[in-house]
């Protein structure tokens, strides 16, 4: 079975629509599938979950209805493109003829990117529910500020980030991506996952991204040359 969603993106947040007329955030930054009515209905199948733990409308400022995460997600194989506002979602493999594979690993059921950043090793999770990216203070020391972003919590802490252009080898290139410096809870939570930092929107927005069962990959042509 395969089906195409299409993306509707708020603020960077990525939401699409249920089968049932429901709102749902897709969220690889979260172990767990949350909703308003305790289920969700996610590619023809209704699925049981937990409520939401914080007032996610709120926090994203749109209705959302839902949060699908990692327990749901991993079962399938899905194909992100920002650029034709689709989210394509299949049992079976896609055609990756174009794609290159990205060196990641599972950690604590998380998929994290491993990626040369300001000339260092960094490890990243790969989080769609991230609009800002972020990175340890070792690798943005010495780098000016270039703006501000807000952003917030899972707790539903709100915070205003300084945001950092850093250099980032990706796929034979060497390219400028904006990240911030996570916050000390955030820090701690990726220390545990032997992770330096979020890598979400930043690349989304940039290039189509498979997420699969053994991997991530990325088509290797920049958006605005497809």
């Amino acid at each position: 079975m395969t089906k195409v969603y299409t993306i509707t993106l708020h603020g960077g947040h990525l939401l699409i629509t249920l089968e049932d007329g429901r709102v749902a955030l897709v969220d690889t930054g979260s172990l767990i599938t949350m909703s308003n009515e305790n289920r969700v209905t996610f590619m023809s199948r209704e699925e049981r979950c937990f409520g939401f733990l914080v007032d996610v409308q709120s926090l994203v400022g749109t209705k959302v209805d839902a949060l699908i995460g990692l327990d749901v997600l991993t079962r399938y194989n899905i194909k992100f493109d920002y650029g034709n506002s689709e989210m394509t979602v299949s049992e079976s493999a896609f055609d990756l003829s174009c794609f290159k594979q990205l060196d990641s690993f599972l950690s604590n059921g998380y998929r994290i990117i491993r990626l040369n950043v300001n000339g260092r090793s960094a490890k990243l999770l790969f989080d769609t529910g991230a609009i800002t990216s972020y990175l340890g203070k070792r690798f943005t020391c010495g780098l000016a500020s270039v703006g501000t972003a807000k952003d917030f919590l899972p707790d539903g802490t709100r915070f205003e980030v300084k945001l950092y252009d850093v250099p980032v080898d990706f796929l034979g290139r060497r390219l400028n991506m904006k990240f911030a410096d996570p916050a000390k809870k955030t820090s701690l939570e990726l220390s545990l996952l032997g992770a330096d930092g979020i890598f979400g929107y930043e690349i989304l927005k940039d290039y189509p991204v498979v997420f699969s069962r053994d991997g991530i990959y990325v088509n290797s042509v920049m958006r605005d040359k497809i």
